[in-house]
């Protein structure tokens, strides 16, 4: 793929450090990059998105429900989780502590129009230690997902990997 030509819709969180960070990644790749940024849940995304269209949509640490009308505009939509498969939802971190889980993670996965439950393209998972927290908990997540969205985007990027590759690699997840 020529990067130039790469037209990427990025949902970040206006209050995320890494939601910042992923956005100034693809900028430096080159990429055409549209930035859609929320600070709420149930905000509104904003009328003239719905007209994007091109080759990539990510969504990290945003709170926008993307509507499969949008990711339909967009050849691969991609979100990064700071939870792993076994812990969906906004309230992994509490389900991990309470189940006395041994291990969490953050998980990158196609969109689609059901909320995380695309197929799942890559897992990254750390040990839960016992003083951990659902607060300690989740910043650890976070700071796993900006690291695997880094990893992700030099993947497919620089190094052409593609999204089926990414699936196939991942497919007992």
């Amino acid at each position: 793929m020529n990067s130039a030509k790469i037209k990427v819709l990025f949902f970040g969180n206006k209050n995320c450090s890494y939601s910042m960070g992923g956005y100034d990644f693809l900028q430096r790749l080159n990429l055409d990059v549209t930035g859609v940024w929320s600070k709420n849940r149930n905000e509104k995304i904003p009328k003239e998105i719905y007209s994007w269209k091109g080759d990539f949509i990510f969504s990290f640490q945003s709170y926008f429900l993307i509507p499969k009308k949008i990711l339909d505009n967009a050849k691969i939509s991609i979100n990064i989780h700071p939870a792993p498969p076994n812990y969906p939802g906004s309230g992994g971190p509490n389900w991990a502590i309470y189940d006395e889980a041994k291990h969490y993670g953050c998980t990158a996965h196609i969109m689609n129009e059901r909320i995380d439950n695309g197929a799942i393209l890559k897992v990254k998972r750390f040990d839960v230690l016992p003083s951990d927290t659902i607060d300690s908990l989740l910043n650890r997540a976070k700071s796993n997902a900006i690291i695997l969205f880094y990893e992700m985007a030099q993947d497919l990027f620089i190094n052409g990997k593609t999204v089926d590759e990414f699936i196939l690699e991942n497919n007992h997840e």
